[in-house]
């Protein structure tokens, strides 16, 4: 048994293509490529549409070849002021501002993962030194979102 053939496992598909692949004994399965779309400039990924059966999907595929490269994003660190992703997730809001004072328990931004809402609070009181988080931007957990300076009062 088999699932794909030689060249299309070689190649990829073409567009308005289809392949008939034998997934196990008495399944099979039609696959069709309806269209590639172009490569973000910011992550390296690109929308793939396709036929699975009849119907219609759409998934996200990184494109190795356009040499887009994803910088690893700093980790939050054990101080107080450093505050880090509780959640893998999408940032939707940044409501600070690099040198607003919060006070502890601020809103500092807002993360969505899973149709779901996350306020990030600020743990302590300063003034707001980084922020290394935008709206749009994915966080995996433990990723460093802003640095709160404790004192308030140093100018960098």
């Amino acid at each position: 048994m088999h699932f794909l053939d030689t060249r299309t496992f070689l190649t990829g598909l073409e567009v308005d293509t289809e392949v008939e692949v034998e997934m196990e004994h008495g399944k099979t399965v039609f696959i069709k490529l309806i269209a590639v779309g172009g490569v973000s400039k910011k992550d390296g990924m690109r929308d793939v549409i396709f036929e699975l059966n009849g119907r219609q999907r759409v998934i996200k595929v990184k494109d190795e070849a356009a040499g887009v490269s994803t910088a690893v994003k700093p980790k939050a660190t054990g101080l107080p002021g450093s505050v880090g992703a509780p959640m893998p997730g999408v940032v939707l809001d940044v409501r600070v501002k690099k040198g607003e004072n919060v006070k502890a328990g601020d809103a500092l931004l807002v993360l969505s993962a899973m149709k779901m809402e996350t306020v990030v609070a600020a743990p302590v009181s300063g003034r707001v030194v980084s922020i290394h988080a935008d709206v749009g931007d994915n966080m995996l957990g433990g990723d460093l979102l802003v640095e709160i300076d404790e004192t308030g009062d140093d100018e960098e």
